[in-house]
């Protein structure tokens, strides 16, 4: 589940031109992506084996990375799978 304040989940605007505050979100493992998301909720039916990192990053409609101060905008996690 993606918690965020102030951005809106807006797949009908996806491929359109960036708009403030909306977007959807690009979802990696191990650094390759595998899935984009277009609400809070996403089921990963596996990972691999042994030290798996998973990162949820925010992207504009037109898929560009969100940034505040630079910074883009994306949570990672690191768990051990066994």
């Amino acid at each position: 589940h993606l918690s965020t304040t102030n951005f809106r989940f807006t797949p009908e605007n996806v491929n359109k031109p960036h708009s403030g505050g909306e977007g959807h979100a690009h979802v990696y493992v191990n650094g390759s992506k595998i899935a984009r998301l277009y609400g809070p909720w996403l089921h990963i039916p596996s990972l691999p084996t042994g030290e798996t990192t998973v990162m949820v990053e925010l992207n504009a409609n037109n898929h560009a990375p969100l940034h505040v101060d630079a910074t883009p905008i994306r949570q990672m996690i690191t768990v051990q799978v066994e």
